[in-house]
């Protein structure tokens, strides 16, 4: 199993967000994952997902509309599911690097992966943890592209 780049959650919630330009940039992200095997998520970013798109989201997915999206887009790039060496890496991360611990169990679940880099939001941008670089997809177009050349920005 080997990917260029991890995506946490958010780079997918944002693929139906208000903002068009994060929208659009997760769209982006979203379709060169599919496209070719250079895209890891983990079981915990589906789960994440679920609960959003069910709850959270402003026009909140049905139940058949988010399998529907779970088998089409979510399922063929998760890579990387539940084992107590990914929890046992998650522990070390998050008491070594002292990051929220879902946070860590993401970036154990990056490192299974064999990801360099880790598309998201939600921690330190240009942060190196374990060998997986944090990436921030919606502030720095430049680096994004640098980094995915396989990317197709609008």
């Amino acid at each position: 199993m080997s990917g260029n780049f991890f995506l946490d959650t958010n780079v997918i919630v944002y693929s139906f967000d208000e903002d068009p330009k994060k929208e659009k940039i997760a769209d982006a992200i979203i379709a060169a994952a599919l496209l070719s095997p250079v895209a890891v998520i983990s079981f915990q970013v589906i789960q994440e997902f679920c609960r959003l798109a069910l709850r959270k989201f402003k026009s909140s997915f049905s139940t058949a509309e988010l399998e529907v999206f779970c088998r089409s887009t979510l399922y063929p790039i998760c890579k990387v599911y539940p084992s107590f060496e990914l929890l046992d890496r998650a522990l070390h991360i998050y008491e070594n690097h002292r990051i929220n611990y879902f946070d860590a169990l993401i970036v154990s679940a990056a490192v299974e992966g064999r990801c360099k880099y880790l598309l998201t939001e939600d921690m330190n941008d240009g942060q190196t943890l374990e060998g997986v670089t944090i990436l921030n997809p919606f502030s720095h177009e430049k680096r994004l592209l640098a980094a995915l050349p396989q990317l197709k920005l609008p």
